[in-house]
């Protein structure tokens, strides 16, 4: 994903997703135009998309400096065009591999020409052993090309994601990882502790994975803290750290509780008070199915929860009813109360859900 750019303008900020000549599945391509609902458009076997104010064949550097230089798109999401992204797809035609690398690299290059600033990659872990038991198919030297190539396009603002408790990690593992993040110099990082999903891959081979025991990844999440914000990477929030300046406009938006729109199945969406969603079903979502609604959002309640993932903490006034609450034996020791707000320590981090469950 390539996030935000400049703008102007900022009441019709929209997310465009590259479109692919090659791609046999549906892609969806559209504008979003906060103020009114956007309109989905599904683009299948080479059919030309409709309501879309033009489309890039993204094939040149040229076409996509055009592109961006015509409709300055907020966000510029690069689809993988099938799932897996291009290791993954090893096996398809040459045509979609060429096509796919080509939008890629063109997009980087045309992004930053038009004053794109910030790239995010999903690097996982930078040990290899423990990169293909995910089912990564490079090596940490793709990471580091990537990164590379991003920065002689002149886009500094990089960020890495990693994953703790994954198949095979240790604490010295980890280290390496974590000790990649710092060499790296980019200024943000998440991380993330992994969990199977019922009904995933993992989830159904949980037994035969070399997972590290819970006490082991809340230690390793102490070790991941203590490690980046000696490097100058502070925590901001559960999962993520950065550089002074640096912290994600995009996460901020769903800890401070503001609006925002999220498309395609699953998706869900808080946007002139109302909350909604979308069904996970294709089918019904290229058919332009309503959305689900979902109650009122910005309650008290819901902007203490969230809040309560910063380190910053909810600020504002403190219900004695809720100071009461924090103030028993068993919570005490994983929240801070002061003068207009609350905040979870470090260790009330790792046991989150089970605090403000208790707080709620």
């Amino acid at each position: 994903a390539l996030a935000p750019s400049s703008r102007q303008n900022k009441d019709d900020d929209y997310t465009h997703i590259f479109p692919v000549a090659a791609i046999n599945a549906p892609v969806i391509t559209r504008a979003i135009e906060l103020g009114e609902m956007a309109t989905t458009v599904a683009r299948r076997n080479g059919e030309e998309p409709m309501f879309f104010r033009r489309r890039p064949g993204a094939t040149t550097v040229d076409e996509v400096r055009e592109f961006y230089e015509a409709e300055k798109p907020d966000v510029a999401i690069i689809a993988a065009a099938r799932v897996g992204g291009i290791g993954a797809n090893s096996a398809a035609n040459s045509r979609f591999l060429y096509e796919n690398e080509l939008i890629a690299l063109n997009t980087v290059w045309g992004a930053a020409e038009a004053g794109v600033n910030r790239v995010s990659l999903g690097m996982q872990s930078a040990v290899d052993a423990e990169r293909r038991k995910l089912g990564r198919t490079s090596d940490r030297k793709r990471v580091e090309e990537a990164l590379s190539i991003a920065r002689k396009c002149g886009i500094q603002n990089l960020t890495l994601d990693v994953m703790l408790g994954v198949p095979g990690q240790t604490l010295q593992s980890l280290q390496e990882t974590l000790q990649f993040l710092i060499d790296s110099g980019v200024p943000h990082v998440s991380a993330y502790m992994l969990k199977l999903e019922e009904g995933t891959v993992f989830y159904k081979r949980a037994a035969s994975l070399d997972l590290p025991g819970e006490d082991l990844v809340g230690d390793m999440y102490l070790q991941t803290i203590e490690t980046l914000e000696a490097a100058g990477l502070k925590q901001y929030e559960i999962s993520n750290f950065a550089r002074p300046g640096f912290e994600s406009r995009h996460n901020l938006k769903y800890w401070h509780c503001e609006e925002y729109l999220g498309f395609g199945p699953s998706a869900h969406s808080f946007f002139r008070g109302e909350r909604f969603y979308r069904k996970a079903d294709w089918e019904a979502f290229v058919s332009g199915a309503p959305v689900v609604p979902d109650g009122l959002g910005g309650s008290f309640e819901e902007r203490l929860m969230l809040a309560l993932r910063l380190t910053e903490g909810y600020r504002g006034d403190i219900p004695d009813e809720l100071r009461e609450k924090a103030s028993q034996p068993l919570l005490r020791p994983f929240l801070e109360v002061g003068d207009g707000f609350i905040r979870l320590t470090k260790e009330g981090f790792l046991v989150s859900n089970t605090v403000i469950a208790e707080l709620l």
